[in-house]
């Protein structure tokens, strides 16, 4: 269960990071706070998780699958919302 929520809230996580530095860029700072704060939220979910048994590889695999799947997620729906 824990390798699942390291992998979904990672990828969560970037996927909002993502989004937040594009909405800030055109100029939406309220929208760009409220996904730092989820964001925040996330990512103590996730390290948190990580830590407790960080010297399970399969544990780090799911964070660093997270972290590609959120940075591609993030990419494909920047491509959908801001379309020029």
């Amino acid at each position: 269960m824990s390798y699942f929520l390291i992998f979904f809230t990672k990828a969560i996580e970037n996927t909002l990071s993502t989004l937040r530095i594009i909405v800030i860029a055109y100029g939406r700072k309220q929208i760009g706070a409220l996904l730092q704060f989820i964001i925040a939220i996330t990512w103590i979910l996730c390290t948190g998780t990580l830590i407790k048994d960080i010297d399970n590889p399969i544990k780090i695999i799911c964070f660093a699958s997270g972290c590609y799947i959120g940075s591609l997620l993030g990419s494909i729906l920047e491509e959908k919302f801001y379309k020029k």
